[in-house]
């Protein structure tokens, strides 16, 4: 039987920080499946894994372990 795939949509873009400070781009982005309403933000590129495991359910235990997860989900509007 054939394991069960996944197509996404990936973007990820840089952002000056708010603060006055000089400071370096933030990262942010989003991951969204290509059939779904569901839109995944994140602020990390460690934090693309962990949606990956509650969109798919696939588990993946050292990317859990080493990462917090600070992800929101919104709907498509």
């Amino acid at each position: 039987m054939p394991g069960r795939r996944y197509a996404f949509v990936l973007r990820v873009w840089n952002e000056a920080p708010t603060s006055t400070k000089p400071q370096p781009d933030e990262v942010r982005g989003s991951l969204q499946m290509a059939d779904a309403d569901r839109i995944f933000y994140f602020n990390s590129l460690a934090q693309i894994p962990l949606i990956l495991q509650e969109i798919t359910g696939w588990l993946d235990e050292p990317a859990a372990q080493n990462t917090q997860s600070e992800v929101q989900e919104h709907d498509r509007q």
